[in-house]
């Protein structure tokens, strides 16, 4: 059985068989969705924060001003759930 040596994608350490390269592939993909879960999350509590925000902390005169960034944040908060939501059952799937 030869050992075969591979290097790092990512950093370009070399990996000595094909156990270990195994094992960094699965470890990297493990980071990678805990990665954007975690994302997903912090994009859902921060769209609960603003909407607590401009409940109880933004005064009604301010919020026409907000009104235009506030709807672009939720779109794009709102795109980073739905993605990582629309993956996780793609992923699921397979």
């Amino acid at each position: 059985m030869s050992e075969t040596i591979h290097s790092c994608p990512n950093c370009g350490q070399s990996i000595e068989n094909n156990m270990e390269m195994l094992k960094f592939e699965a470890t990297a993909e493990l980071t990678k969705r805990t990665n954007r879960r975690r994302q997903a999350w912090v994009a859902l509590f921060a769209m609960i924060g603003v909407v607590f925000s401009v409940i109880f902390a933004v005064p009604n005169d301010r919020i026409h001003l907000l009104k235009d960034i506030i709807e672009l944040f939720f779109i794009v908060a709102a795109g980073i759930v739905a993605t990582y939501h629309g993956a996780s059952a793609w992923i699921a799937r397979k």
